[in-house]
């Protein structure tokens, strides 16, 4: 990995952990229902931009790990004209619990990818042909909402390689 984007995770990482808030809910069955809600596993799909790609995709709920921070990795596939992609992101979200089953969240991650670029044109005169394939690290920024039923809505912005704004909609079981 690059020097400056151990630095620039190091930053981000103890900066989110400093906007943490204490915990305010008066109610422990309201952090209980949040829990109950946001555990288990999904899947997602959407698409970017900066490459302009389709997507679809699993995600899991693992915490809290502390107070309302979550883990909350997945996988992704995106496929376009010209770039097809698989991508880990291990994330961590902050959830800003409600109690009436609406519930916010902002976080950060890595991510991995393995892109394979190509294209291939075979007409009369013509014929063009290319393959690429590559693997790049960056970093995500997440926010995004989630509901009692399972739905979820997220916009992650990429950073140092990641694709720049992705826009998500998922279902967690």
């Amino acid at each position: 990995m690059k020097p400056k984007f151990i630095v620039f995770a190091s930053v981000l990482t103890l900066f989110f952990f400093a906007l943490i808030p204490v915990n305010t809910f008066a109610q422990q069955g309201i952090i209980d229902d949040v829990r109950d809600q946001l555990r288990g596993a999904g899947v997602h799909g959407g698409a970017s931009l900066d490459p302009e790609l389709f997507y679809v995709g699993a995600h899991a709920w693992f915490g809290p790990v502390i107070r309302d921070l979550w883990i909350r990795p997945s996988i992704d596939y995106g496929f376009g004209e010209v770039t097809k992609l698989v991508s880990i992101n291990p994330e961590a979200v902050y959830v800003f619990a409600q109690d009436n089953g609406l519930n916010f969240y902002a976080g950060a991650g890595f991510a991995y990818m393995v892109l394979k670029r190509g294209y291939e044109l075979r007409e009369e005169d013509i014929d063009i042909e290319f393959d690429d394939w590559s693997d790049e690290t960056g970093a995500n920024l997440i926010i995004g909402m989630t509901d009692a039923e399972g739905f979820m809505a997220e916009l992650r912005a990429g950073a140092y390689g990641s694709p720049g704004i992705k826009i998500i909609i998922g279902y967690t079981f």
